[in-house]
Parts: structure tokens; C-alpha cells; sequence
């Protein structure tokens, strides 16, 4: 299956993106492979073909500022994201993103309370 890209982003500019990530998050975090790496990030339960949500990539950041930093490095391509946190909601398809092409920030590796406002 050809990888799908976010509508009107050339692979130019879907490589170069990812490379600008990469540098944030390291190479072990940033998720590429369809067959190896990105088919946990499928619709388990999809009635149609894998191609109608299939993700362009996935993207597991550890802390605050790499969220951030990816934020901003996708606002700047204009590449849109799909966040989960587990992606085992899969009564609303678990991890796999609504369009294909998107890219899933996977907050997996953010897994401790560090604060809890008892205020708001």
C-alpha cells in the first residue's frame, strides 16, 4: 500500500517535516514504517479498506516542550495531527486517525501525574 500523505503536502515537504521532528523527539520516537511501525496505529475494527484511515506517521514525544516543538513544526507545514493517548478507545476506532494522510501524536511515553490542580 502506498503511504498516504495529508492533502496538498508534496513527500518534499512530508520528509522534510518529519526530519525537523526527528531532530525534537530522536529517531526511535518517530514512526514511519507502515508494515513494521504503523500498523498498531489502524482501526482494529474497520469495515472498509486500511487505506480510508491509515496514518502518514506517528510521533511519540516524553515531555511538554517536544509537544510544543512538534506543534509548531506541524502548524508550519501545515500537516494535521491525530492525538491519542493509548488509542485502546476502540469504540471511536482506537488509534487510527478519521482522514487518511495524518500524522498521530501518540502521548503513550507521558505516563505520570506530575501535578494535579485541585482549583480548577
Amino acid at each position: 500500500m502506498t503511504k498516504p500523505l495529508p492533502q496538498g503536502i508534496t513527500s518534499e515537504q512530508f520528509s522534510a517535516a518529519m526530519a525537523e521532528i526527528e531532530k525534537v523527539v530522536g529517531h526511535d520516537y518517530v514512526f514511519l514504517d507502515d508494515i513494521k511501525e504503523l500498523r498498531s496505529y489502524r482501526d482494529p475494527y474497520n469495515t472498509t479498506s486500511d487505506a480510508d484511515f491509515a496514518p502518514s506517521a506517528a510521533v511519540a514525544p516524553r515531555n511538554i516542550e517536544q509537544i510544543q516543538k512538534i506543534l509548531s513544526i506541524v502548524n508550519d507545514y501545515k500537516l494535521p495531527i491525530w492525538t491519542i493517548s493509548t488509542g485502546k478507545n476502540f469504540a471511536y476506532g482506537g488509534p487510527a486517525p478519521r482522514k487518511p494522510g495524518y500524522i498521530v501524536l501518540d502521548l503513550k511515553l507521558m505516563n505520570k501525574i506530575i501535578e494535579v490542580n485541585e482549583k480548577h
